[in-house]
């Protein structure tokens, strides 16, 4: 098998991987802390929202838009544009994945909260902690998987849509996964509570 060059680094799935994943973590995490201290929580939050969601609006925008451009050419002119289906699948794929790492940011991702209530108040910070941790690890685990998967999808050299392999479209498995571990973990060193819903 082929190990998928270019954008992917160039080494063996399994632990290779998973030790330059924690590398990249831990140097984000060092990062996070310095503009944490540089520009302040509440700015670093407030950008960190700001950027996520222009990226979100304008992949959702996208999306809508090429769906509807579909929608116009089949019913109006009974044929459509035959790279747009794959590549609204692609966005829903991304968009997904940015959802799942906004909700993550701000502690609203899926979970089972029976612990929260059952626990006394002071012992829910802790197992936040564990949680977040055992998630990470688990997300890092799931990102080891997809480079595997990615590196065998860029053996196969198939094509997604436009010239663009289907590799190159799966990316976000692994920068979801990738990314989401490292989130994870910046809720175990800087826990925060859940943020209200808009």
């Amino acid at each position: 098998m082929e190990p998928a060059g270019g954008v992917l680094p160039s080494i063996a799935p399994g632990w290779g991987f998973l030790v330059l994943l924690a590398v990249l973590v831990l140097a984000g995490l060092g990062l996070h802390a310095v503009f944490l201290r540089v520009l302040g929580e509440s700015r670093v939050d407030r950008w960190t929202r700001n950027v996520e969601g222009l990226l979100f609006c304008f992949l959702l925008a996208v999306m809508l838009a090429l769906s509807a451009l579909q929608v116009f050419l089949r019913n109006l002119f009974h044929t459509g544009i035959l790279w747009i289906d794959p590549l609204v699948r692609t966005l829903v794929l991304w968009i997904g994945f940015l959802g799942a790492l906004t909700a993550t940011s701000r502690a609203r991702h899926l979970h089972i909260d029976i612990l929260h209530r059952l626990l006394p108040p002071g012992v829910g910070v802790p197992v936040s902690r564990v949680l977040s941790l055992v998630s990470a690890v688990c997300c890092a685990l799931l990102a080891s998987g997809s480079y595997l998967y990615i590196s065998e999808e860029r053996a196969g050299g198939m094509e997604a849509f436009l010239g663009i392999p289907v590799w190159a479209a799966e990316l976000a498995l692994l920068w979801g996964f990738g990314l989401m571990s490292y989130r994870f973990l910046v809720q175990v060193i800087w826990p925060t509570r859940p943020h209200p819903l808009p």
